[in-house]
């Protein structure tokens, strides 16, 4: 007869693996749907970044709003430490965040701004394990930032010029907008992943719901702030456009809340380490958009600079694996 503990033992690690998997997956898919952020800046050039930021989280907090109607009953009551850590993230994470990604990418490029915000592994996995796990991962650690790099050499290319003809002020803005955006999600994707393991009553999609409301309420308070006396006047402008209604309804609805919840799941299982090691996939992915975008193939560095953050990512998560954690900061 079979050992029962060690039957049990199996099923065990089987669950636990097929979870990991899933959580990789649902990080992935995340990441797939993130990058088109980089793109909406690009496509709509025209369109200041807080109305681009506010309409977005827009959709975000309607779609939030049905989803949490829906299930009302079935989730925690949002308190008062709920709301105030939703405030919290929502600012970091999603409507402050994507305010200054997309003044960002209107002041520097969406080459640029992409590579920065790819040294997001870097910085997550920095402040998210010890010191004793650094060695281990040099190897992943060199190939991200190899591929974060490459890709603004390239603008001494074909990019080169369109990144000269903005204004110097504008540049230093954009570069100054896309480094706190950077600093903003690192924070976002720790303090959002120790939320979700301190509270397990909150699924992951009840929690996106939580987030997505506050991310319309604090990009609402951002546009009056950015507007002041044409808020009303922006506003119509805006629901006139038809473009800027369909790029920001697809990215508040599928880049938003849908993405949410699959992060907020992947959250829960993976480790903060290895989640930012799969958030190298949301700037392949924008970049690979770009191309699209372009109608073009990418150049050897561009290529080069895809391939390293990919291995990268993958390599690193194989290390987390086999490393063991020390204290937690």
């Amino acid at each position: 007869m079979g050992n029962p503990n060690a039957d049990s033992m199996r099923q065990s690690e089987t669950a636990g693996a097929s979870r990991t998997t899933a959580a990789v997956l649902a990080a992935l898919v995340a990441g797939a749907c993130w990058g088109v952020s980089f793109l909406a800046p690009r496509a709509l050039p025209d369109v200041p970044p807080a109305t681009l930021m506010f309409y977005r989280f827009l959709f975000f907090g309607v779609s939030s709003l049905l989803a949490l109607g829906i299930r009302r009953g079935r989730r925690p009551a949002i308190d008062r430490e709920a709301t105030r850590r939703a405030l919290e993230l929502a600012l970091l994470g999603y409507s402050a965040y994507y305010a200054l990604l997309s003044l960002g990418v209107q002041g520097i490029g969406v080459s640029f701004a992409t590579a920065i915000i790819a040294l997001l592994p870097l910085t997550i996995l920095l402040a998210a394990s010890s010191r004793s796990e650094w060695p281990g991962l040099a190897a992943p650690i060199a190939l991200i930032a190899v591929g974060g790099l490459l890709v603004p050499l390239e603008l001494f290319g074909r990019a080169y010029g369109a990144f000269l003809a903005n204004d110097v002020r504008l540049r230093i803005l954009g570069l100054a907008a896309t480094l706190a955006a950077l600093a903003s999600w690192t924070a976002f994707a720790i303090r959002n992943a120790r939320f979700l393991r301190e509270h397990p009553a909150w699924r992951p999609l009840d929690w996106a719901g939580v987030l997505g409301i506050a991310s319309m309420v604090t990009g609402f308070a951002i546009f009056l702030a950015v507007e002041r006396g044409s808020v009303v006047g922006a506003l119509a402008r805006g629901f006139g456009d038809a473009r800027l209604l369909v790029w920001t309804g697809f990215m508040g609805v599928v880049g938003a809340w849908f993405t949410s919840a699959l992060w907020n799941f992947a959250s829960r299982v993976l480790r903060p380490a290895a989640l930012g090691m799969l958030l190298v996939f949301e700037s392949v992915f924008g970049l690979l958009f770009g191309f699209l975008y372009d109608g073009r193939f990418p150049s050897a560095r561009e290529g080069t600079a895809a391939a390293c953050l990919i291995v990268g990512a993958m390599l690193g998560i194989r290390r987390l694996r086999a490393v063991r954690p020390g204290p937690r900061p």
